[in-house]
């Protein structure tokens, strides 16, 4: 108990405190970049995989795929270790800001590019995998309903009463509804008119 107490103690000194909670911000600060560019990166990168096969555009496939089998497949180490010695850092960094040294602006971006790297590589494939979940019989029953691609992706279709769901099934059932419904409505006019008739 002693040793914990005599361990804790130094977090009373002058300064300790603030040199700890600068670093917790500068974890926050490469965390959040990380990120936010890694989702946008990672989109791009899984976009150009998964559409750019024909033409002129399968370069960008071919570049995508070698970029997130490169990054995925190797340690977000090596990466960092990478970044922090071999790259280099543009001019904007390398000066004070948000109360950081030039020093620790020059990390910060060295080591928000390496999560960068590693997380659209790693981000592309969950989005791939999102894209490629989507039948292509879902896909051509949203294009009967009048859906188009974006709309396939972004609308809540299999929620809707008057829209597809998987393979078609959704277009099916309210089909056998409106038939049931039509048969009720014709069934109640019929027993009325007879019961019209018999009065």
């Amino acid at each position: 108990m002693k040793t914990l107490a005599a361990s804790l103690s130094i977090l009373t000194k002058q300064g300790v405190m603030l040199y700890l909670l600068r670093g917790v911000a500068f974890t926050c600060i490469i965390s959040v970049l990380g990120v936010i560019m890694g989702l946008i990166v990672g989109s791009l990168l899984a976009l150009a995989r998964t559409y750019c096969k024909k033409g002129p555009a399968r370069i960008l496939g071919w570049f995508a795929t070698a970029y997130i089998e490169l990054f995925r497949n190797t340690p977000y180490l090596l990466w960092i270790f990478i970044c922090v010695v071999f790259c280099p850092c543009p001019g904007f960094f390398a000066r004070k800001m948000f109360g950081l040294t030039s020093v620790e602006m020059k990390l910060l971006f060295k080591a928000a590019l390496a999560l960068i790297l590693f997380n659209s590589s790693v981000i592309a494939e969950i989005v791939r995998g999102g894209l490629n979940g989507v039948s292509k019989g879902q896909f051509e029953a949203g294009y009967a309903q009048g859906f188009n691609t974006c709309l396939l992706y972004t609308s809540d279709a299999a929620d809707e009463e008057d829209s597809v769901d998987l393979g078609g099934r959704r277009i099916i059932q309210n089909k056998k509804k409106e038939k049931k419904k039509k048969k009720d409505a014709d069934w109640i006019k019929s027993k009325r008119k007879r019961q019209e008739n018999t009065e």
